[in-house]
């Protein structure tokens, strides 16, 4: 089963969503994963040195239009098909429906709690979220918001919270001790 990750949100870009994905993503056999991403400078470089597949957008950002749908159902075929998954369910998740393959989404939160309570964007996500085979959630509270707003089509959700380093982030006790 080959998996591609379409996002906007992927290293040599800095960030914790950046970080997440990519130390979610490196851990999948290398030659059944395929990363579709946007441009970014230092790219080529971060790149190369990767043993998975990152095709990079000319464009700064991925939007959900009918030529990257085209694009990403064409990337999923010539690497063997599998899973897309799309990553935020908002706006990269309306490409779900437009790909004739299976697909899924990366749930952080933010981008599901919000769209999920507001009238027309809960609309939206619904649909994303019922046409979706799996939902990755960073944590529960994602994994929660994606419930609510799914309503009963829900799709199956996998839980992969992120793991604090105790030695990037010491605790406040730690920090506290060391002020004085």
């Amino acid at each position: 089963m080959g998996y591609m990750l379409v996002t906007n949100d992927f290293p040599p870009k800095v960030g914790g969503i950046q970080s997440y994905l990519y130390e979610l993503f490196r851990r999948l056999p290398a030659e059944e994963l395929t990363v579709l991403t946007s441009a970014h400078s230092g790219a080529s470089e971060f790149d190369r040195r990767q043993g998975f597949r990152i095709e990079r957008s000319r464009s700064p950002v991925l939007l959900p239009t009918p030529g990257l749908a085209r694009t990403v159902r064409q990337l999923s075929q010539a690497t063997g098909g599998g899973i897309v998954l799309l990553d935020p369910a908002l706006p990269l998740g309306l490409l779900g429906n437009r790909l004739q393959v299976p697909y899924g989404v990366v749930l952080h939160g933010a981008e599901v709690a919000v769209p999920g309570r507001l009238p027309v964007s809960r609309q939206l996500l619904r649909s994303v979220l019922s046409g979706a085979s799996l939902a990755i959630a960073a944590g529960g509270y994602p994994a929660a918001e994606a419930a609510r707003a799914a309503g009963a089509r829900k799709p199956r959700s996998v839980i992969v919270a992120s793991r604090r380093r105790p030695r990037a982030f010491p605790s406040a006790r730690i920090r506290r001790a060391e002020c004085r």
